[in-house]
């Protein structure tokens, strides 16, 4: 048996971008190049978020992070912003050029790992893997088409179900191993896909807890922040300010509970952001404000807060896990959600003792367990944001995560010799 494997990692997503999947790709390469394997990772050029400045990063360029690893940059079409058509354009470009670009390049490699885009992304880079007879591993993050067909109105989706769900299924029969994120999700795909047990694992996603639980907050962040009057009770969402990311139900939600004593901090960026920003103005109100986050900034803003705010649309926690639970977990601050209350993410939550968990997308119940937190002793939340942190050591550890993804990765090779 050959020790050292020629992996090649294929993301959609790669650092620099503070997307948990960017994080996770580069962790992962990072950890088995040393540990002494070849690692080439495809990637596109970083574009997210949208407001960050990437123009060092080139296309058709190569990094060498060190002796055994590097990044090779495609020049594939990116679309940052929130649109059907466009994510689609993305998902097929990139599926297409990291499939050539492999087929080019890497066709005696022993293994591929991929983490890109539904539908196409993974469709068309399956196809090239076979043409070449490279085992492929898929990493699910969402699943695909269900959710986008939510999106759709009935008619579209009845149209599009069958041939997207095609699609989706040729693509994971293609794959040796199909990676999943939860419990509930890998349920889900073995009863709607045909998929043999023994060819799905279960790997839970993770983040460098030391980021937050080493954390110490600086007189410059103090500076950087001081629009957050620590004064108040901070209510506080962190993350992309998208079409899906329900902040202007939080915005309702937070007005319409009438707390004089609190601020609702909105932080980060996205394409909602001025609409978010002009519906406040048109309230009226001068206790919710917008800040953005640099890179790195992460748990000093959520140092600030008292509860971080975690919204999902009706339906959608069965999907997904947001990404942002993790640190949420990880910064020890109790956690207020608002989504589907047999989800995995309801699940972690309530089995952490990290938070509440009220029903998506109802105003009025969201308001009253604010106007209830807001009244909640500040030691009972230190201790639920105190059971976030061991919880999320326990359940979403970047060692133990990446070791265990890196064995199903090196088994497989090996399997497939």
């Amino acid at each position: 048996m050959n020790s050292s494997k020629h992996i090649i990692i294929v993301n959609c997503v790669f650092h620099p971008e503070p997307v948990v999947s960017a994080k996770m790709g580069y962790d992962l390469a990072l950890y088995l190049s040393e540990i002494g394997h070849v690692v080439d990772v495809i990637c596109p050029i970083p574009t997210r978020p949208a407001n960050f400045d990437y123009s060092s990063f080139k296309p058709n360029s190569i990094e060498v992070v060190n002796s055994k690893m590097k990044i090779h940059r495609l020049g594939s079409y990116t679309h940052p912003k929130s649109s059907i058509v466009g994510r689609f354009r993305e998902s097929t470009s990139f599926g297409w050029y990291s499939g050539k670009y492999i087929k080019n390049n890497f066709a005696n490699a022993d293994i591929i790992y991929a983490n890109t885009w539904p539908l196409m992304g993974q469709f068309l880079l399956s196809r090239f893997c076979k043409s070449i007879k490279i085992p492929l591993i898929f990493h699910i993050q969402d699943v695909y088409p269900e959710s986008v067909l939510k999106k759709m109105n009935s008619l579209l989706s009845k149209i599009l179900s069958v041939p997207l769900f095609l699609i989706e299924k040729s693509s994971i029969k293609a794959a040796v191993k199909v990676i999943l994120i939860s419990d509930r999700m890998a349920n889900h795909y073995l009863k709607t896909r045909d998929l043999d047990k023994k060819k799905t694992e279960i790997v839970f996603n993770w983040q460098n807890s030391q980021l937050f639980t080493e954390f110490k907050i600086t007189e410059d962040d103090y500076t950087l922040f001081s629009s957050i009057n620590k004064s108040k009770f901070i209510f506080m969402y962190m993350g992309n300010i998208g079409p899906v990311a329900g902040v202007d139900f939080l915005i309702d939600s937070f007005h319409n509970a009438n707390l004089k004593d609190a601020l609702l901090v909105i932080a980060g960026d996205g394409s909602k952001k001025a609409e978010c920003i002009g519906k406040v103005e048109s309230l009226g109100v001068n206790n919710i404000i917008f800040i953005s986050v640099p890179d790195g900034k992460v748990p000093a803003v959520h140092s600030f807060a008292d509860v971080l705010l975690l919204p999902v649309r009706k339906g959608d926690a069965y999907y997904s896990v947001p990404s942002k639970l993790i640190s949420y977990l990880f910064s020890g601050k109790p956690i207020l959600a608002s989504l589907d209350l047999d989800s995995d993410t309801s699940e972690y939550i309530k089995e952490s003792g990290a938070g509440w968990v009220v029903e998506p997308e109802n105003k009025d119940v969201l308001s009253l367990k604010m106007k209830e937190i807001i009244a909640t002793d500040s030691e009972v939340l230190k201790k639920m944001g105190e059971n976030g942190v061991l919880y999320g050591l326990k359940q979403f550890s970047m060692l133990e995560g990446v070791k265990k993804l890196s064995n199903i990765i090196i088994n497989a090779s090996e399997h497939h010799e």
